[in-house]
């Protein structure tokens, strides 16, 4: 039973798909037997089913008043013109929003994509101008430093002066009073000869 229903469904919906392809033909049908007769698909169905209920309006060529039927198309017309311009000016103005939220959207990406890279390069000179703190601070210890060998070496140079000034004089004392021993024995030595 199900399979009928979708069966019966499936040609439900082809049966539809015909129809409107039917006024689509008639359409065609009527270009061919006049050239100078252009209707749609649309205006056929309306035209036959207007027929079909006895509400069609009869052709404007066998109508009693010609000129009056003449004025009410040319009515319709410019009423059609003035609602397709309408709709054309809609349309503009929709595309015209569009392209404007499109260009809004880029030029908000444009903005962010300018504020990153300002921010990548602040980021990029604080850590230059770090950078370049920590070198100096590095120079100015290690000129620190510098300055404090120098000062030791100074140092250490003043100390071994003293040192070997000292042990000038040390050498100096040694060599007076090995003198004057030498000299005292001398004397001591003749002393006793004269004894």
């Amino acid at each position: 039973m199900r399979a009928f229903d979708l069966a019966d469904l499936e040609i439900r919906f082809e049966a539809e798909r015909l129809r409107a392809l039917r006024f689509r033909k008639v359409a065609d049908w009527m270009h061919r037997f006049d050239k100078d007769i252009k209707y749609s698909s649309e205006a056929c169905r309306d035209r036959y089913y207007a027929l079909a209920n006895g509400t069609a309006r009869i052709p404007s060529d066998q109508d009693d008043d010609p000129a009056a039927r003449k004025a009410e198309m040319a009515r319709f017309c410019k009423e059609r013109e003035i609602i397709r311009e309408n709709e054309r000016m809609q349309e503009e103005n929709e595309k015209d929003d569009k392209k404007k939220e499109k260009e809004d959207v880029l030029t908000k990406r444009a903005k962010k994509a300018t504020e990153a890279i300002k921010k990548r390069q602040e980021k990029e000179r604080s850590k230059a101008a770090r950078a370049t703190e920590m070198a100096a601070k590095a120079n100015i210890r290690l000129a620190q430093e510098e300055e404090k060998e120098r000062k030791r070496q100074a140092c250490l140079e003043r100390l071994e002066k003293k040192k070997r000034a000292r042990e000038e004089k040390v050498k100096i004392r040694e060599e007076e009073r090995k003198a004057r021993k030498l000299t005292q024995s001398d004397g001591d030595g003749e002393a006793n000869t004269s004894v």
